[in-house]
C-alpha cells in the first residue's frame, strides 16, 4: 500500500549521495533546498506532478546526475546557478511557465543543451 505523506521541503542535502534512480516530486512541495539530489549517480529521472506548487530550486539541486531531461514546473520562479552543474548527459530542459523571468538564472555551467524549451512563455 502507498502512503502518501504531504510534505512541503525538501530539505538541504536530503538524498545527497544515495543510490536512488528515480524522484517524483508530489505537488505540496514548495522548496527544494540546496543540494537535495546532489551526487545521486544513478539519479535519471526527476518528475513533477503536474499541479506542482514548486516555486524554487536551489543550488547543486542536481549537480552531478545523470538526468538527461527535466520539465520545470509552471510556478517556480527562481533556480539558482549551478543547480544542473557537471549534469554530462543533461540535453534537455522544458520551463512550463508562461512567464519567463530574469529570476530564472538556470545558467548552463559547462552544460552543452540539444534542447531548451519554452512552449508556454508568452514572452522570453
Amino acid at each position: 500500500k502507498l502512503i502518501k505523506i504531504q510534505i512541503k521541503l525538501i530539505d538541504e542535502s536530503a538524498f545527497c549521495a544515495t543510490q536512488i534512480k528515480k524522484v517524483s516530486i508530489p505537488s505540496s512541495v514548495t522548496k527544494i533546498c540546496q543540494a537535495a539530489f546532489y551526487n545521486c549517480k544513478n539519479l535519471k529521472s526527476v518528475e513533477f506532478d503536474k499541479n506542482s506548487n514548486l516555486s524554487s530550486i536551489e543550488k547543486f539541486e542536481f549537480s552531478e546526475t545523470p538526468i538527461e531531461s527535466i520539465l520545470i514546473p509552471t510556478k517556480v520562479g527562481f533556480i539558482e546557478k549551478m543547480t544542473f552543474f557537471s549534469c554530462h548527459h543533461l540535453c534537455a530542459i522544458e520551463f512550463l511557465s508562461k512567464e519567463i523571468s530574469s529570476k530564472i538564472r538556470v545558467l548552463v555551467n559547462l552544460i552543452v543543451f540539444s534542447i531548451m524549451s519554452f512552449p508556454n512563455a508568452d514572452v522570453i
